[in-house]
């Protein structure tokens, strides 16, 4: 049944992203690599994939709002959620809050925070989903029927950890900042 395959890949990007998130939470810090990736319960955490979703409806509600008023409101309003989009989910997983994720002000604050290297990593990203999408359209025609949305689910997984690692990069980077602490070395090497 569709339905029943809409619910079972709706749970598999759930779970998904949760890992998702831990990864860019655990980068932020410091550990940059799987093996110093610590275990941990954060109930607070476990509601990151549904403010997320809940995010990217607001700003399709936003953006169907601007198209409505015309084709250079759309074009500058689509600019700003492209750019604000990487912003807003480092601040989600900062802050855990889903204002703070919506917030186009915060998003401004992120990106000013960050500065020229979030215009850089906003390249990178796109490069990433660029990569992603040639890889689906190359594997496409060679998979078996069955296997396709399997393999358009993997291929999109990979990149989007890439995404998230990256993210979590870039808040390592100015944790300073951001008023963030990180692991001590230590702690890296112990981890």
């Amino acid at each position: 049944m569709p339905f029943d395959h809409l619910l079972v890949h709706f749970g598999v990007w759930l779970a998904f992203t949760r890992y998702a998130y831990k990864t860019l939470d655990q980068t932020a810090i410091g550990l940059l690599t799987p093996d110093q990736h610590r275990s941990f319960a954060d109930e607070g955490r476990a509601s990151l994939p549904y403010k997320q979703f809940a995010i990217l409806m607001a700003m399709g509600f936003v953006l169907g709002l601007a198209q409505s008023m015309g084709g250079l409101v759309y074009g500058a309003v689509l600019i700003f959620v492209v750019l604000a989009f990487p912003a807003s989910v480092m601040n989600l997983a900062i802050t855990q809050s889903f204002w703070s994720g919506l917030n186009p002000l915060a998003a401004i604050r992120m990106m000013r925070t960050v500065g020229l290297p979030y215009l850089a990593l906003c390249a990178f990203l796109f490069l990433l989903l660029v990569s992603q999408q040639t890889l689906q359209m190359i594997l496409f025609p060679r998979v078996p029927g069955w296997m396709i949305i399997p393999m358009m689910n993997l291929v999109a997984m990979y990149f989007t950890l890439i995404m998230f690692k990256m993210m979590g990069y870039v808040v390592f980077q100015h944790h300073h900042l951001l008023g963030l602490s990180v692991a001590s070395s230590s702690q890296h090497k112990n981890a």
